[in-house]
């Protein structure tokens, strides 16, 4: 654990660009902290690909479907419409560069971010 810790440390602000992929923030129990980690290892002109699955517009089989994922493990700990998950990104220090709705079973949000200047 000691070594995973630093290499974190010994790599802030070094990242060009990173992707959320594994852990979409509609998983993350805390998608606050977990944002705050990337922004220190990216450098400052780098940029976050934060795609995730928006689940507060399902239609009611949308809706049928994600509670029958969340009985058999996946769980879903935040619950976004498009734009309040954008307003999310913003609200924790990212500017949204570009993003776009694909329409699936569950809709899923591709945002593109930059850090924002303060």
């Amino acid at each position: 654990m000691r070594e995973h810790k630093n290499f974190w440390d010994k790599n802030a602000g070094r990242y060009d660009r990173f992707m959320r992929k594994d852990r979409a923030a509609h998983i993350e129990p805390q998608p606050e902290k977990a944002l705050a980690e990337i922004r220190r290892v990216l450098k400052d002109d780098g940029v976050l690909i934060a795609p995730t699955f928006i689940h507060a517009g399902n239609s009611f089989s949308g809706k049928v479907r994600a509670f029958f994922m969340k009985r058999v493990g996946f769980p879903l700990h935040s619950k976004w419409t498009s734009a309040e998950y954008l307003r999310f990104l913003s609200q924790n220090g990212w500017t949204v560069r570009k993003s776009a709705v694909l329409k699936a079973s569950f809709p899923l949000t591709y945002a593109e971010c930059v850090k924002l200047e303060v």
